[in-house]
């Protein structure tokens, strides 16, 4: 019972960061489930069990993030469209790829690309002056490369779609709170792929997954409430300071591996 509470409140945090700024809650959600139990006195949860439960989390928090994001017309279909299917095809063929590189390579593309990403995530981005329901145009042979990118790195390393939003701020113009929630309408993509994945090899235990929702969607309307209220140079500085703390973790595991 106790271990289902904690599910719970651990999804409700993922699914609030990911509804607030767009980014998939796994970065926060695995560790909290793969270490913190132990730490509190609960049942410590097993790799295939933590992993499992992250890719539920992400799918749920992306659903809900995307349905409340969009209900407000921050959800450029055209973008999602655009990006999500090269996202899609460059995961599948990265993580083919991926079993002949060198763990450490791998390690190292991440961590130059993270580094990358939170650059830029500094730099003042040109926005238009309206982001309620922006139909502006795009560049979608660029829309094609930002996904074919951010699917390249899911694949190679498991994690990447925090490249989309450096990408459509600088790259393609679009408004900050648009590209929070396109962002996680485009993620919906690579986390339905591994939610499906997991389900098919028995690994998702279905009580903890209910708990794992119960606590998903509170998250995701307090997420996309507090996003609503954010300026938009708030919510970016946020996203720099989360995409060049990913950064810094890589660095770590490479230097210290």
């Amino acid at each position: 019972m106790l271990i289902a509470v904690f599910v719970a409140m651990t999804g409700l945090a993922g699914a609030f960061a990911s509804a607030l700024l767009g980014i998939g809650g796994a970065i926060l959600v695995l560790p909290l489930l793969l270490y913190l139990p132990p730490a509190v006195g609960l049942p410590a949860l097993g790799v295939g069990t933590a992993t499992a439960l992250a890719a539920t989390q992400v799918l749920f928090a992306t659903l809900g993030g995307a349905f409340v994001h969009g209900r407000r017309g921050l959800v450029d279909r055209r973008l999602v469209l655009a990006v999500g299917p090269a996202m899609t095809a460059a995961s599948a063929l990265a993580a083919i790829c991926s079993a002949a590189l060198p763990p450490r390579l791998l390690v190292a593309v991440f961590a130059v690309v993270a580094t990358s990403a939170g650059a830029v995530m500094f730099l003042p981005a040109r926005q238009p002056a309206e982001e309620a329901s922006w139909s502006g145009p795009f560049s979608r042979p660029w829309a094609v490369v930002a996904g074919a990118a951010a699917g390249t790195l899911v694949g190679l390393v498991g994690s990447g779609t925090f490249v989309l939003a450096p990408a459509f701020l600088h790259l393609l113009h679009v408004p900050t709170r648009v590209t929070i929630g396109s962002t996680l309408g485009v993620a919906i993509f690579a986390a339905a792929a591994a939610a499906l994945g997991k389900a098919a090899t028995g690994l998702i235990p279905v009580e903890l997954a209910l708990a794992m929702l119960l606590g998903t969607l509170p998250g995701v309307v307090l997420g996309a409430r507090a996003s609503g209220r954010l300026s938009p140079r708030v919510l970016r500085l946020l996203l720099a300071v989360i995409i060049s703390t990913i950064a810094g973790r890589a660095w770590w595991d490479l230097l210290n591996g």
